[in-house]
This record gives structure tokens, sequence and C-alpha cells, in this order.
């Protein structure tokens, strides 16, 4: 992961669309550009069919809370199709 902030490195959190309502939000690992995000969250998704499954889309994002511009700084994306993921049915 790149780092973000001008000290090197970074201070990133993931957020996951969540076709229910608001995106869901991890913690902030702070200060790394080698984060391991050890979350569960629990996504809500009905479909009859895995070919026809929504993607899971997951945005990275750095943080940067008390500085003069706090909103915070995107970083890549993941985008997940259950079709093509080892899950169990």
């Amino acid at each position: 992961m790149a780092a973000v902030d001008e000290d090197g490195s970074s201070d990133p959190f993931l957020t996951i669309n969540n076709i229910q309502g608001e995106p869901l939000k991890t913690i902030t690992i702070k200060d790394s550009v080698n984060p391991l995000f050890y979350t569960v969250k629990d996504l809500l998704y009905e479909f009859d069919d895995i070919e026809d499954a929504p993607p899971i889309i997951i945005n990275v994002w750095d943080e940067d809370d008390g500085l003069l511009d706090s909103s915070p700084d995107y970083m890549g994306t993941a985008v997940i199709y259950l079709k093509d993921a080892n899950v169990h049915h």
C-alpha cells in the first residue's frame, strides 16, 4: 500500500458498500502501509443465483483527523464477485 501522509505512512480504513444502507466501516490502522484488518462485517445479500449476486465493493481510505483538510483521502478499490470467490453455499 502506498504512503499517503507526508511522514511516509498512512492511516488506512476500509468502507464496504452495503446495498441495505450506509457503507460499513472498519477501524483505522494508524501509521501503517501494510495494514491487516481482522474484522468481520455482516452483509445481507438476497439473490436467486450466485451468478447474479451483486459484487462486494471495498474502498480503501486514509484518515486525516485533526488536520486542516480532515476529509479522508481515497486510496483504492477492490471489487469481489461472489461467483469468482471461494464461497460455501
